[in-house]
């Protein structure tokens, strides 16, 4: 029996002003609190395809108005520095739950390679090699971890204390009184990009993406998501044009790929490989890793921009593009001090 089964995703983004009282020397400061809230409903053979919509939207909005009730972001105190306590023991189960994830990997690693040092080497060594794996397998996951946390801490949206690397947070925002009697909330440190660095770490549920061009720099209202595996539903902004460009450089990359691999692959087993049915098998199964091979290449030679997310529940990601000027606009967009400026409405 086959059961068709079709899965609707949901994601709603919102946003709320903290006021924060610091605990060390009572300075009162602001920061404006972004999270993003995900829902999944399902059906079956695609029934009630507005209902699992719905549904859909509705876990979305109450994981959202969960997410802006009860979560911190730490954003240190402006004038001494410190992180607040209820801001502290947030990051540190994140964090945990890093390692929890971590450790589970190593565990499922380490217990493979004992199923196959006992399938070769025989029970004698099945001791020693499970704890060399175990081993590896735990210094492999600290090093990959030191170097992520250090690589997100040079690309930080501000300064963070020594105690507290690795922690991406919004600017802190002081009240200040303009002409009319009004307050806006400004920000302390205005964020900083360089344009120089590899990627670009921006929290795109705040901001998004500005209205021009991945490609030309030009005005743009359109978007475009021209990676087919790397992306995923990411869409950038294109105009007309580049986008038509850009998808006849992704087929035209996927077709060469595909047609220089598939003909060595293809003369490799007519040369040296075996015959009959076994022949048309391997070339069966030989041509999946190919296509695959070949869809990176498209994905690769058509993109613009490319976001590799960080924090899903904040809206974190990196952004990494071949161009320098693209890289530089976007570096001198999300440095604006109005971009960061509240105008709360008075109460």
């Amino acid at each position: 029996m086959i059961v068709l089964r079709h899965v609707y995703r949901a994601w709603q983004v919102g946003s709320t002003l903290r006021r924060v009282s610091c605990e060390k020397c009572s300075q009162e400061y602001f920061y404006d609190l972004v999270r993003v809230g995900t829902g999944e409903a399902a059906t079956l053979y695609a029934l009630n395809k507005s209902g699992a919509s719905e549904a859909a939207a509705v876990q979305a909005n109450n994981r959202l108005q969960d997410l802006l009730n009860y979560c911190h972001d730490p954003v240190p105190c402006p004038q001494c520095g410190t992180i607040q306590k209820k801001m502290r023991w947030q990051v540190a189960l994140v964090r945990a739950r890093r390692w929890v994830i971590k450790a589970i990997a190593c565990w499922v690693f380490s217990m493979i390679a004992c199923a196959i040092s006992l399938a070769v080497a025989g029970v004698t060594r099945v001791g020693w090699w499970g704890f060399a794996t175990c081993a590896v397998a735990a210094l492999a996951g600290i090093i990959s971890f030191y170097f992520r946390r250090r690589r997100y801490d040079e690309a930080s949206f501000q300064r963070i204390p020594k105690h507290h690397k690795g922690l991406l947070a919004p600017p802190a925002l002081l009240p200040r009184m303009i002409p009319g009697g009004k307050i806006i909330l400004t920000p302390v440190t205005v964020p900083k990009l360089d344009a120089e660095s590899k990627e670009l770490v921006v929290q795109l549920a705040r901001h998004g993406l500005p209205g021009m061009c991945m490609d030309c720099l030009a005005p743009t209202k359109h978007y475009y998501c021209p990676s087919m595996l790397s992306q995923g539903q990411l869409s950038v902004p294109c105009c007309d044009s580049c986008a038509r460009r850009r998808k006849r450089l992704t087929w035209a990359a996927l077709l060469g790929t595909f047609c220089c691999l598939f003909s060595v692959y293809w003369l490799a087993l007519n040369s040296f490989g075996p015959r009959g049915t076994t022949r048309d098998m391997m070339l069966v199964l030989g041509s999946v890793p190919i296509l695959i091979l070949a869809f990176y290449s498209g994905s690769y030679a058509g993109y613009l921009l490319a976001a590799h997310e960080i924090d899903e529940w904040r809206g974190w990601y990196a952004l990494r593009t071949r161009h320098k000027k693209v890289k530089e606009k976007l570096a001198e967009f999300y440095s604006q001090p109005a971009l960061y400026t509240l105008h709360p409405t008075p109460e």
